[in-house]
């Protein structure tokens, strides 16, 4: 979005402590981030627990800035640069998504769930963009300054807006759909994530619903089947007065997943490069390809078309558009590495999506002496009930015939207790990535397939770096 000087200072309002006396220019977006800020952008300034943004204002100023929004500023930065005091640099940003919000004329979407935001995100995108202009979240931009940044950086005319929503605490989603004021909300799943900061699977479904709740009269819900039943999720859309529309494979579903053919795979290329989706969206019959090799992708593309459909997109074109869908990075891409296959599953872990990983894998052909590997780190935020369900996982491993599994993390420590007699899975743990002590050349090799995935706070992301450097080193 381009932002004028004034309407900076008119969206700032209570939080202004003091504002440039010129406003008579215009800048072309905004930013949180000194090292990725570019010429002629806003830089609103935030405090953290370990950061002062404020810090860098000297590099922002060096980097002609077009203003800055900070709790405070030497003269010398006002003297190269317009600064506008606030009271607070995150309310500040709020402050600008709201007006943003309410000055631009976008249909706002929003996703939630417990497993595929980002990619339901990048699908819903997809599938409205032949009906008109859309603007999205960049990366997993789903907490409060992840939310207000991306309705900051709205482009003027765009037709809609598709926004993560995200939670790890009760009340979250709440703030958050206050701060969107979604016309349509999207939930694709009610799972274990972050069920560590809940008392129950009923309370993390209430608090998923809440973006429901949020709609007024005249939204939209899109829920996957197994979200509609759930109590919470059915009584935030009869107390809000809208009606569910659901996804997935069952019959009552709107929009029905009738059939997925993942491409033939062969000992050269173990994993499916696509699969081929076949659906029936609000009786319309559809048919295209993913690019993907998990099937359980096709849900979510269904979930999209039919969100698609119901904001007026074609949905024969939507579905065509679906094409260029690719799965975000570290959620499933494979990635060639000397002799071997990597899974970048990376970037977060859950016992759903665990269990699919794991599911992918067991699926592949492989060619002879390959050999299924599995790195997996702790899942996070599971609370009392993290033992339970990392011991949840042991089957899913078995059933997809690793030979050799490394795991990290004290969390997941009790999976390599259980399988430690097993003979036909040879189990290496640690507390660490670091004391785990394994060699990406001892495992990229001999067209062997490798699985890496666990919570983000693991940074397995690292390993899968130095898996594609021991490549490029060869």
């Amino acid at each position: 979005m381009n932002w004028h000087g004034h309407e900076i200072a008119a969206a700032l309002g209570s939080q202004l402590v003091a504002a440039p006396e010129n406003l008579a220019w215009e800048a072309s977006g905004v930013s949180i981030d000194s090292r990725t800020l570019r010429q002629n952008e806003i830089f609103v300034a935030l405090k953290g627990p370990n950061f002062n943004g404020g810090d860098f204002l000297p590099q922002v100023a060096d980097k002609l800035a077009a203003a800055a929004i900070a709790e405070n500023a030497p003269p010398e930065i006002a003297r190269k640069i317009p600064v506008f005091q606030v009271r607070s640099g995150h309310l500040g940003l709020a402050a600008l998504a709201e007006y943003a919000r309410d000055t631009g004329n976008a249909s706002r979407i929003a996703v939630t769930g417990s497993n595929g935001k980002t990619s339901m995100r990048k699908l819903v995108s997809l599938a409205l963009g032949g009906a008109g202009s859309v603007h999205a979240s960049i990366r997993s931009y789903n907490n409060k300054v992840g939310v207000s940044l991306t309705l900051a950086q709205m482009k003027r005319g765009a037709k809609f807006a598709v926004l993560e929503v995200g939670t790890n605490h009760p009340g979250e989603i709440r703030e958050l759909a206050e701060l969107v004021k979604p016309r349509l909300a999207v939930l694709t799943s009610v799972g274990s994530a972050h069920i560590g900061h809940f008392n129950s699977r009923n309370e993390l479904a209430a608090e998923k619903a809440a973006l429901i709740a949020q709609l007024d009269s005249e939204g939209v819900a899109v829920v996957h089947e197994s979200a509609r039943e759930l109590g919470a999720v059915a009584a935030a859309a009869e107390n809000a007065g809208v009606k569910i529309h659901s996804y997935g494979r069952g019959e009552n579903t709107d929009a029905k997943l009738i059939s997925v053919t993942p491409e033939t795979p062969t000992e050269s290329q173990p994993l499916p490069n696509s699969v081929t989706v076949t659906a029936d969206v609000t009786g319309q019959s559809v048919r295209f390809q993913l690019r993907t090799p998990a099937p359980h992708h096709a849900e979510l593309a269904i979930g999209a078309l039919l969100v698609a459909k119901l904001l007026g997109a074609d949905t024969a074109a939507a579905a065509q558009d679906l094409r260029e869908y690719q799965p975000p990075d570290g959620r499933g891409n494979i990635i060639r590495v000397r002799g071997a296959w990597v899974v970048d599953d990376s970037y977060n872990a859950n016992p759903e999506s665990v269990a699919a990983a794991l599911s992918l894998v067991g699926g592949a052909r492989l060619a002879p002496g390959a050999e299924r590997i599995a790195v997996l780190a702790d899942m996070g935020e599971l609370g009392a009930q993290s033992e339970e369900l990392h011991l949840g996982l042991v089957p899913h491993i078995l059933n997809a015939k690793i030979t050799r599994l490394f795991l990290v993390g004290r969390e997941i420590q009790p999976v390599a207790k259980s399988l430690s007699r097993n003979r036909d899975i040879k189990v290496r743990w640690a507390e660490s990535l670091k004391s785990l002590n394994l060699s990406p050349g001892d495992i990229a090799r001999n067209h062997n397939l490798i699985l890496v995935k666990g919570s983000r706070a693991a940074k397995l992301d690292a390993f899968v770096v130095s898996l594609v450097n021991t490549a490029a080193e060869k």
